[in-house]
């Protein structure tokens, strides 16, 4: 799927491509569970969980998603609106009222990518390489657990400099570039060939050998 030369479409990963973190991806996660717990406090019965805990948890569930994914003939790919649900429920220890759920789901959410917001940046020798290139449209490829609207918010909060056609984030279709299947996902969504499209990325198992193999 790797091309060289001008292109008609473009396609760049996003974390350590166009962003970068000033700290371990973790530690966004952790600054959840720490809300979480504040907003969990009248649910609360016993002693509470510490945020370790909480993110051993997370993990736990999204790995658990992901395998039901799995077994629908899908990759194991997780959304954190799901994910942060079940993590809600799991911490809670009891049930939650469904308005009351959805209310603390959407707190976290936002809190989240509030948080990615404060602790990334754009990488500007890719935006610097992105203004060199000639191209016609631009997509995001990603493996990560938040929708396209939520990318193109940090983005946006970040005042990147290119036009973003189409944000394809595996969590959307359940299918990642790990797997290859959402480069070949993203052909069949832009009705074109491999060869018409040009990826740039860091990994070189799935931003090149997988992007190459599709």
């Amino acid at each position: 799927m790797v091309r060289t030369g001008k292109t008609p479409h473009l396609s760049v990963d996003l974390w350590d491509t166009v962003l970068r973190r000033r700290c371990h991806p973790d530690e966004v996660k952790l600054h959840t569970a720490q809300r979480m717990l504040h907003l969990l406090d009248a649910h609360l019965t016993g002693e509470p969980p510490g945020t370790m805990e909480l993110l051993q948890r997370r993990r736990g569930i999204e790995a658990d998603i992901g395998n039901r994914r799995v077994r629908r003939g899908l990759d194991d790919e997780y959304e954190i609106e799901e994910v942060l649900a079940a993590c809600i429920l799991d911490a809670a220890g009891r049930p939650v009222e469904p308005e009351e759920l959805t209310a603390l789901t959407t707190i976290l959410v936002r809190g989240e990518i509030e948080q990615e917001i404060t602790v990334t940046y754009l990488d500007q020798d890719l935006v610097a390489l992105l203004d060199s290139l000639s191209f016609e449209k631009l997509h995001i490829v990603s493996d990560f657990y938040m929708s396209a609207d939520k990318i193109a918010t940090i983005l946006q909060a970040h005042s990147f400099p290119q036009q973003v056609n189409t944000y394809f984030l595996s969590c959307d279709c359940a299918l990642n570039k790990r797997s290859g299947r959402l480069f070949l996902h993203v052909c069949e969504s832009l009705g074109v060939e491999p060869e018409s499209i040009l990826h740039i990325g860091d990994n070189p198992q799935t931003d090149v050998e997988m992007a190459e193999k599709s």
